[in-house]
């Protein structure tokens, strides 16, 4: 695979998880401050992966 369809694979892949998750850890008996601090580091490493692997694959 290569080209457009390998950038979008790979831009698929280092998407940070679902917030939505936070509401049914709540609601289900979960732990909602751990969801919270695993989904905010995900996004803040999501917003330094996703442009290197652009930039990586252009």
């Amino acid at each position: 695979m290569t080209g457009l369809p390998l950038q979008m694979a790979m831009l698929s892949a280092s998407v940070a998880t679902a917030t939505n998750g936070y509401v049914l850890a709540r609601k289900m008996g979960g732990d909602p401050e751990f969801y919270a601090a695993a989904a905010s580091i995900q996004v803040m490493v999501s917003m330094i992966s996703m442009p290197a692997i652009l930039l990586l694959l252009d």
